[in-house]
């Protein structure tokens, strides 16, 4: 079809020349023809162009220089303008092919930059091995019309044998067998896998542009594949760290904070087994009290450490119900009820918030743990304060107290487990830490501050999207008021 259409041109080159004999020069109908060439270069390759060139001499000798239709020349000047005539035209072919040829290349490597930045980009953002394989094999087959897999190694690092060629190369490096190319993964550390790839087309596994862009594929992947595999073996080890760290924590803070009340438990049941005789009754009294409030604290304790236990693991569910905001701080407050001797205590709720959904019992011991920590903290005779409000769709309860405060910096840190900021002589840093985490569970936060006026300040924010169903009392009330209506 592109030789015909050469053909064609220079027809239609001859026809013109024809209508134009009379009113212009022979050198001017050249260019006609010329013109014609360089159509004929640009669209249709050189092959059909040389035709062209061809032709085209023939049609100026035989149409347009005397003696007309024939080959005979009656002036030898012309067998130079023919000469001429035949190179011009071979010389635009060339340039006119070599342009084209180039402008071919520079699309092609347009095309591949832009299809490696496709890749590059996409798999930046790829998160693990699966979906690397994933990005990784969709570019392959979109880009060169083929099929293509990955084989990766076990935990072993062995290849299974369940594709013979994939593990040849594996072992042995880049083969092609049955229409497939067998191309390693070859990373820092090793071969990380086999990339296998089977063209639409059999002959374009022998390219050597086709197998240059491939291998700069394959080694995109296996840098990505790599850097997964080095990133999961650093959080394994990282995570190793922090649990080796959080262990040695545990047992030295367990150690610690286990071995007062158990010295004080073993040392009174010494003396009172020991000389209870000699003891009189106030003294045993005495030290009964003591083994009492170090078996309770022994027992607070084991529960919080249980209690962290239980929240991390997700064994410990929500159990969420419509209760009175004062009525799960009541509760707490009487709990803590000999720690707050000494300590005035002030509630400020709200009387617009009638129902709050919230698991009471792990509520209880959010409220626990905050005036256990505010009394730990301060000095005797302190007030502690618990105030709660509504700020559009937020309840909000703040615990506070007129101690020394947080030390600047721990502000966040003291929500970490076995954290404990300044001087405590007591606990192993766990309280804020359940906190935390059952506020979490709630869909709460919790923030740690100081007040301008001195103290600590522990806010809580918990959302309220839920509308609270009526209580007996207010449906009452509304009766009555429809009523009276």
């Amino acid at each position: 079809m592109a030789y015909f259409a050469a053909l064609l041109v220079a027809a239609i080159a001859t026809v013109l020349n024809r209508s134009l004999l009379s009113p212009l020069d022979h050198s001017n109908l050249i260019m006609v023809y010329l013109l014609g060439i360089v159509y004929v270069a640009s669209n249709f390759g050189r092959g059909p162009s040389i035709l062209a060139s061809l032709v085209s001499v023939a049609c100026f000798d035989y149409f347009c220089i005397p003696p007309r239709y024939t080959f005979a020349v009656a002036d030898t000047q012309y067998i130079l303008t023919f000469v001429i005539m035949l190179f011009i035209a071979l010389l635009i072919t060339g340039l006119t092919g070599e342009i084209q040829e180039q402008a071919h290349l520079a699309k092609e490597k347009e095309r591949r930059t832009a299809a490696l930045h496709a890749l590059s980009r996409e798999l930046c953002l790829a998160r693990g091995e699966e979906e690397i394989i994933f990005i990784s094999l969709k570019h392959i087959r979109t880009f060169f019309d083929a099929t293509a897999g990955i084989y990766l190694p076990d935990k072993n690092g062995t290849l299974g044998e369940e594709n013979e060629d994939a593990l040849r190369a594996f072992k042995e490096g880049t083969i092609i067998k049955s229409g497939s190319l067998y191309l390693p993964l070859k990373g820092t550390t090793g071969i990380l896998g086999v990339l296998q790839f089977s063209p639409a087309a059999m002959q374009n596994i022998d390219k050597l542009e086709t197998l240059t862009l491939l291998e700069t594929f394959a080694n995109q992947v296996a840098m990505c594949i790599e850097v997964a595999h080095l990133t999961e073996a650093g959080n394994k080890a990282n995570l190793q760290i922090e649990q080796e760290l959080l262990r040695n924590t545990l047992l030295s803070s367990i150690s610690h904070d286990l071995r007062t009340p158990l010295a004080t438990i073993s040392g009174a049941s010494d003396t009172l087994l020991a000389d209870s005789a000699l003891l009189d009754a106030d003294k045993q009294k005495e030290l009964l009290q003591v083994i009492s409030e170090e078996s309770e604290r022994l027992n607070e304790l084991v529960n919080k450490l249980l209690d962290m236990t239980k929240l991390e693991s997700g064994l410990l569910k929500l159990n969420k119900s419509w209760l009175p905001l004062e009525e799960i701080i009541g509760a707490a407050v009487n709990r803590m009820e000999k720690r707050l001797s000494g300590h005035p205590l002030k509630i400020d709720l709200p009387t617009e918030l009638t129902l709050v959904e919230i698991d009471e019992i792990l509520f209880q011991l959010v409220f626990q743990n905050l005036i256990e920590n505010a009394v730990k903290y301060t000095n005797p005779d302190t007030p502690i304060k618990i105030q709660a409000k509504l700020e559009a769709e937020e309840l909000i309860i703040e615990v506070s107290d007129q101690g020394p405060g947080i030390r600047s910096g721990d502000e966040e840190q003291i929500f970490n487990k076995f954290f404990q900021s300044g001087k405590s002589s007591s606990g192993i840093g766990l309280g804020l830490a359940i906190c935390r985490s059952i506020i979490s569970a709630h869909g709460g936060t919790i923030k740690a501050s100081n007040q301008l006026s001195g103290g600590a300040l522990f806010s809580i924010r918990l959302p309220l999207t839920k509308t609270p169903p009526q209580t007996e009392i207010e449906d009452a009330h509304l009766s009555d008021k429809n009523t009276s209506c």
